[in-house]
């Protein structure tokens, strides 16, 4: 399923599905918005990603921090 931005509705995944030159204008997913998002859960988790490894790493060593700050009461 895909939709032209005229035919979306507050409900439907706002995620581009296509490129707007190509098609000469934006086509969007169109499936059920997840509650709360714009997206439908499969492009929602998508936008969110896993983070850079940066902050990949700076999750776990705020997690062993804590960890290590529960074992210490």
């Amino acid at each position: 399923m895909s939709l032209s931005l005229l035919d979306l509705s507050r409900h439907h995944c706002r995620w581009p599905v296509d490129d707007a030159h190509d098609s000469g204008g934006h086509r969007f997913c169109g499936e059920v918005a997840a509650r709360g998002s714009s997206y439908c859960a499969a492009h929602a988790a998508r936008a969110v990603g896993t983070g850079t490894q940066g902050e990949r790493s700076a999750l776990q060593v705020l997690r062993h921090q804590a960890m290590r700050e529960t074992a210490e009461e």
